[in-house]
């Protein structure tokens, strides 16, 4: 399985194009973004966030 982390840095309401994506598995010091390569995966865990964060609201 693998495990992918959704990073973006700064301020402000994240936007898709913002986000930075790993693959833990393959690179666990987050040194390679690879968003561009996996833009569904991308998709779906920025909806995952924004769910999440109006749960947090």
């Amino acid at each position: 399985m693998i495990i992918w982390k959704i990073v973006k840095y700064g301020t402000g309401e994240p936007q898709i194009k913002e986000w930075e994506l790993f693959n833990l598995n393959d690179d666990p010091k987050e040194s390679k973004n690879i968003a561009s390569q996996h833009p569904k995966m991308l998709k779906k865990l920025h909806a995952m966030f924004l769910k999440q964060r109006l749960k947090d609201k």
